[in-house]
């Protein structure tokens, strides 16, 4: 992508999806997409979040299943507006403790990942996510 990407300020939406984005270089202008909604990275081989995505502070709905991600950074907590996070068919084990951050959050899709089965008691430093986790659909 060229580095003027960034500089679309109207994108609502982007969609990546079908190639190995672990090869891909996101532009640093990626962070400047202040008004993106919805991003979804679906079907690419990347096991880490782009960094650029922290940044898009008013993103309320990042769909990233399908993929290969080994972990979710602790930065995920950061976006204050994200209502929906789709990483159904992903190798992860484990959420971060700052998932309990995304108080916004009314849809949690997470079918398929490695913890799905057996749902962890405990978040570092949580005594009890049941809580939290009342509220978000689980599918």
């Amino acid at each position: 992508l060229p580095e003027s990407f960034g500089l679309l300020a109207a994108l609502r939406v982007l969609v990546i999806s079908c190639f190995d984005i672990n090869k891909m270089k996101f532009p640093e202008s990626m962070s400047m997409l202040k008004g993106l909604k919805e991003l979804t990275i679906n079907l690419a081989l990347q096991e880490q979040l782009p960094d650029f995505i922290k940044d898009l502070k008013t993103l309320e709905k990042l769909k990233c299943n399908n993929s290969n991600l080994k972990e979710l950074p602790e930065w995920i907590g950061k976006l204050k507006q994200l209502k929906i996070l789709n990483i159904s068919s992903n190798p992860l084990k484990s959420l971060p403790a700052s998932i309990t951050e995304l108080t916004a959050l009314s849809e949690l899709y997470i079918g398929r990942t490695a913890f799905a089965k057996k749902f962890p008691d405990k978040i570092s430093g949580q005594d009890n996510i049941q809580d939290f986790f009342k509220k978000i659909d689980l599918k």
